[in-house]
């Protein structure tokens, strides 16, 4: 539509969970009367960023990083939550990338601990619809994977009533026209897809995918003629 005039706000920022990019649109977002609003998930989006969470002594005799790291899959597992099947961390078809522990509240200053974990996160997601009923804009989720815990928060995300954007079989696709060979979570990871091995964030050639895709996909669902025709009521 060359015609017409788009604008588009980016409210990201590294390393937020869902309860804070929730927190970012009530805070900055919402001033600006938005028609629509994406919220991109990943599956650390249960935890908090790294500097927010207190550095461990390395040379602490007392403490085991091996067990600390089982007793964070299991609060995980356990944690408190109406959904506890859904929690189970072993046997999930699609759990199968990377660490999926959440960070344990003994490493995260107390005034943050509220945030992190799947009940916060589901109390946000509730609070997100809630947003978009009363101030008329419809939600579209959008993520490359569907892996480990990024799963769980897509079928959130469904249950909600929000449209759900998963770009994973682009990702095969140029796997198969560009690379000649099957796509694997290991060959993702070592691949152009991805800013570095040490940097799993998408490259630039997977931000353009997930762009096109997305106006794409708002265009195919109807979002777009919506939103026009919400435009063209207005006084």
């Amino acid at each position: 539509l060359p015609g017409r005039a788009w604008r588009c706000i980016n409210t990201a920022v590294p390393s937020y969970n869902v309860v804070m990019k929730v927190e970012a649109l009530k805070d900055k977002g919402l001033q600006f009367e938005p028609d629509l609003v994406v919220l991109g998930i990943a599956s650390n989006n249960l935890d908090l960023p790294n500097y927010i969470r207190v550095a461990d002594d390395p040379y602490d005799f007392k403490k085991s990083f091996i067990l600390d790291y089982f007793q964070q899959l299991s609060g995980l597992k356990h944690q408190e939550s109406e959904r506890i099947d859904e929690l189970a961390l072993v046997d999930h078809p699609k759990l199968s990338w990377g660490a999926v522990a959440v960070t344990a509240p003994s490493k995260i200053p107390e005034r943050y601990r509220d945030l992190v974990g799947w009940r916060p996160f589901y109390n946000a997601m509730d609070e997100l619809k809630a947003l978009s009923e009363k101030h008329g804009f419809p939600v579209v989720v959008i993520a490359n994977l569907d892996v480990d815990l990024a799963a769980q928060m897509l079928e959130a995300a469904k249950e909600r009533g929000f449209e759900v954007i998963l770009t994973r079989d682009d990702l095969e696709t140029y796997f198969k026209e560009v690379h000649h060979e099957e796509f694997s979570i290991d060959r993702y990871c070592k691949s152009d897809l991805v800013v570095s091995t040490e940097n799993l964030h998408p490259s630039v050639i997977q931000q353009r995918m997930m762009g096109k895709r997305l106006a794409k996909e708002l265009w195919e669902r109807g979002l777009i003629k919506q939103l026009l025709a919400k435009v063209a009521k207005a006084p």
